[in-house]
């Protein structure tokens, strides 16, 4: 019997200063203890040109781990004295 295609799941979890360290690091060993999964974490200092690489793959889910707002999910600041930046839906979409 052939091997199938592993499930390729994409795994973002940005750290985020202003909120603290994540405690991801068991949720990553969880999904990767997961049989015919292929994953790619992207995690640490994330850019929205990391996630925009990482989303330009082929990939079958997608999963954020880290905070959010209503309209955004939080990366890293991209501008001296702000507290964090939004990723918005729309520019997700694009």
């Amino acid at each position: 019997m052939p091997a199938s295609t592993p499930l390729k799941i994409t795994w973002i979890a940005p750290e985020v200063p202003f909120f603290g360290p994540l405690a991801y690091l068991q949720e990553l060993g969880n999904l990767a203890r997961i049989p015919n999964v292929a994953l790619k974490p992207v995690t640490g200092q994330v850019t929205r040109d990391h996630i925009a690489t990482a989303l330009g793959e082929r990939t079958d889910v997608i999963l954020w781990s880290g905070h959010g707002e209503p309209g955004g999910l939080c990366i890293p600041p991209t501008v001296q004295g702000e507290r964090y930046a939004l990723v918005r839906p729309k520019w997700l979409a694009m």
